[in-house]
């Protein structure tokens, strides 16, 4: 039920995105489309993920509303298919920008699994 649910969101999500990209586009003289078109690609995260890109922790909370977690999913699978080390970590409590999370429960967790990963990848001193 769950993978329905997020299947069911992130297609709301891209409907939505769509409906905004044709939205925009209608509104735009055709000679400046193709500059809108280029904007969006510009902003899709997961499109901008070349074999340059470095090592990625990533955390994102289903309650956000402001931006859906599949995102962060499809950033984490572009991340992967360039073969870029990097970690996901979904939490189920808090809103968008929570920052550390302090009076989050199960959130407020992240600040210390980034600090291990940061540790565990040498990038910060054991």
């Amino acid at each position: 039920m769950a993978q329905a649910n997020a299947e069911k969101r992130r297609a709301m999500a891209v409907a939505a995105e769509q409906e905004n990209r044709a939205l925009v586009e209608a509104m735009r003289p055709p000679a400046e489309q193709p500059i809108v078109a280029d904007l969006v690609a510009s902003l899709s995260n997961e499109k901008q993920v070349t074999d340059q890109t470095p090592p990625c922790f990533l955390w994102h909370t289903y309650e956000d509303k402001g931006v859906p977690p599949e995102n962060s999913v499809v950033f984490y699978q572009a991340l992967l298919a360039h073969k870029i080390p990097a970690e996901l970590h979904v939490y189920e409590k808090g809103r968008h920008g929570l920052g550390l999370a302090k009076e989050t429960p199960g959130t407020s967790g992240w600040p210390a699994t980034c600090m291990a990963w940061l540790k565990n990848r040498g990038i910060v001193a054991q």
